[in-house]
């Protein structure tokens, strides 16, 4: 299972499980993760989480100010454990969880932050 831990420009940290599908990011209570920055757009960009493949694609949605992945903007990227993506002022670190330790927790939490 993926996660990701996304650390604020106001130093807020949040853990967020992406469910299959798609999350938005963006300035606006409307997205998945609602992110209180100026540098960040409306509707900044989205996490694919391809549930078959296993896989996440980062997409730029058109953002004013770019979205960056380990310190490259892209426009559209897949990502892997480990990386580091920057929108506006946050960080959100990937990281692939240990399916074996989340197979033997029965009640796991999602959320929407508004950051």
């Amino acid at each position: 299972m993926w996660s990701l831990t996304i650390r604020t420009s106001h130093q807020k940290v949040v853990e967020y499980h992406p469910k299959p599908g798609v999350t938005k990011i963006g300035r606006t209570s409307e997205n998945n993760i609602a992110l209180k920055d100026e540098a960040v757009s409306r509707y900044h960009a989205e996490i694919i989480f391809d549930a078959r493949k296993k896989s996440l694609t980062l997409k730029d949605l058109g953002s004013t100010n770019g979205t960056f992945l380990n310190g490259r903007k892209i426009t559209i990227a897949n990502l892997k454990a480990e990386d580091q993506v920057r929108i506006g002022q946050s960080l959100i670190s990937i990281k692939l969880a240990d399916t074996q330790l989340l197979d033997s927790q029965e009640n796991i939490v999602t959320f929407t932050p508004e950051l």
